[in-house]
């Protein structure tokens, strides 16, 4: 005969950030909104900076999910669609073509440094 044990649950409260991401996102679509309105920023600024806008605050609150067990998932899922979103956000003011040719520099300079620092690691 065996006995059942009862795992202990992880406490799953509720999500303290939904409520602040949604509220800060439409604080910063309603002012976008306003300065595209008043003639302050072109249609192609408003763009970009409503995608960066909400790439950034997604990214924000999803590292501060991270810090939350039940949250984990929910944050991780958060961060990569921020990065996404910042990502077009770049791509409607630089252009595809810039912004595939940064990457490619900055992977290539990475990619240099790291054989620099092994190679130096391994002549000690």
């Amino acid at each position: 005969m065996s006995v059942a044990r009862e795992i202990p649950r992880v406490y799953k409260g509720r999500d303290p950030f939904t409520v602040f991401t949604l509220g800060f996102i439409l604080l910063l679509l309603g002012l976008l909104m306003l300065l595209f309105l008043y003639g302050l920023i072109h249609l192609r600024t408003l763009l970009f900076l409503v995608l960066l806008s909400l790439g950034i605050t997604l990214i924000i609150f999803g590292v501060l999910r991270l810090k939350f067990p039940w949250l984990r998932i929910k944050g991780v899922y958060h961060i990569v669609f921020g990065f996404i979103l910042v990502f077009l956000g770049l791509i409607f003011i630089f252009g595809l073509l810039f912004i595939i040719s940064i990457i490619l520099i900055v992977l290539g300079l990475y990619l240099i440094l790291r054989g620099l620092w092994r190679f130096i690691k391994c002549r000690m």
